[in-house]
């Protein structure tokens, strides 16, 4: 009397085969956007990175490093807030986009160094223009710019044009004096 075993042992194998399949096709599930409103803010570090930043005459640190620091410290304060990088010294580069990744962050900052940028001096105007640029126009979030810089820029219409044009997008800025009074 013939048994039903070769006939099951058939269907699994058809059944194995069909699901390897369905596997190799790698099948997602659904996706989907969703909107995000957070209640952090929005912040925007401008940094001076300018060949003066490398004065050491911080305790014998260099103002950068000290910057950096600096920076490194009021991260650990920073929860649902987004937070970019923008480098200058006579030119400006976006370094960091903003972004929720604190540690993408810090892994830009830590690659930042004078040699960055091949044009010296300090644009602060420019910086702070570059910066009001990063905001979206759609985000509610509290909007801020923290510049960081050991210099003056000669330029003063073009600094006090990005700052009103920050005071009339809602942004505030805030700025960081680095150095001693002494000098470098």
């Amino acid at each position: 009397k013939p048994t039903k075993r070769p006939l099951v042992k058939w269907l699994m194998v058809i059944i194995a085969f069909f699901l390897i399949c369905v596997s190799l096709l790698r099948p997602l599930g659904e996706t989907y956007e969703e909107e995000v409103n957070g209640s952090g803010l929005d912040l925007v570090v401008a940094l001076d990175i300018s060949k003066s930043m490398n004065a050491c005459d911080i305790d014998g640190n260099s103002r950068l490093e000290v910057a950096k620091a600096l920076l490194r410290n009021m991260l650990n304060g920073l929860k649902d807030d987004r937070i970019g990088l923008v480098v200058f010294a006579g030119e400006t580069m976006v370094q960091s986009p903003l972004s929720y990744d604190k540690n993408s962050f810090l892994t830009f900052l830590d690659r930042v160094n004078p040699a960055l940028l091949s044009e010296q001096g300090t644009n602060l105007g420019g910086a702070i223009q570059t910066s009001i640029d990063r905001f979206s126009t759609t985000a509610s979030q509290t909007k801020v710019i923290v510049l960081i810089s050991d210099g003056e820029d000669p330029d003063s219409s073009h600094i006090n044009s990005a700052i009103q044009e920050a005071a009339k997008k809602n942004i505030q800025i805030f700025t960081v004096g680095i150095g001693s009074e002494k000098g470098g």
